[in-house]
């Protein structure tokens, strides 16, 4: 389960931490990248999100392999408009962790077609082609928006989200709940055409449960897996493009 990380009272100075190297990927992410000092003696290593401002934090991925040299991570935030800041928090064996200076990701640049326009899908419809040069207007309107969220797909290709009331997307009958109360994903043949990745979140936006390279056209997730009866968030991306945001409720 992902958490959040505390400030503990013994952490190193600041002068003591080693870089990280923070890129943005146009329409696809941000990639952060690290270099381990400390050899065998990291025992943890966290990747940590915050949006809008430097208060916050949230660990977004904690790697496996922390004694490795060198290693990265690539995040695909829901929102490649807003402003998001990263950091690393490191611990030692005898649990000594201390976290790096914030870093500012560079918002996401959209790119036009080779014809220089923009088109715009919402649920699976193409709804609008935009020249570029009139795409910054079109957005700053629709940033206005509070349920309004616009992702990039690709060169040329935007996608519009619409949340409901609830703060979430309406639902595709993808992913459900069967008799027995457990998740049960339908995805179909599309898994053989596709890359499908599918995150699990708390009523505090922490990932609980992630699967990644679903292969199969029915999965069924046991109710065992969530922490204890509630509702819970789910994010479904095909190709790393959101498709589908909603709730489920687990009894």
């Amino acid at each position: 389960m992902i958490g959040l990380l505390m400030m503990s009272s013994n952490s190193w100075a600041q002068d003591a931490l080693p870089d990280f190297t923070l890129e943005t990927l146009p329409a696809k992410g941000y990639r952060i990248s690290w270099q381990n000092p400390f050899g065998k003696n990291l025992k943890q290593l966290s990747v940590q999100r915050a949006a809008g401002n430097k208060t916050g934090f949230t660990t977004i991925f904690s790697t496996n392999s922390p004694q490795l040299p060198e290693n990265g991570f690539i995040d695909r935030p829901l929102g490649l408009f807003r402003k998001y800041y990263y950091r690393i928090s490191y611990m030692l064996n005898g649990d000594q962790f201390f976290f790096t200076t914030p870093k500012a990701a560079l918002q996401q640049l959209f790119e036009p077609d080779k014809k220089g326009l923009i088109h715009i899908w919402m649920k699976g419809k193409l709804i609008r082609t935009l020249p570029f040069h009139h795409f910054k207007s079109w957005k700053d309107s629709v940033s206005r928006n509070p349920r309004l969220e616009i992702i990039a797909k690709g060169p040329g290709e935007i996608e519009l989200l619409q949340e409901t009331e609830n703060g979430v997307n309406n639902a595709s009958g993808k992913i459900s709940i069967n008799a027995d109360g457990h998740v049960e994903i339908r995805l179909g043949s599309a898994v053989m055409d596709y890359h499908y990745r599918l995150l699990f979140k708390d009523n505090k936006g922490l990932i609980i449960l992630q699967l990644d390279n679903i292969n199969s056209p029915i999965l069924i997730v046991e109710k065992t897996n969530f922490m204890q009866a509630g509702s819970y968030y789910y994010e479904l991306y095909e190709n790393m493009h959101l498709i589908e945001k909603n709730s489920i409720t687990i009894r």
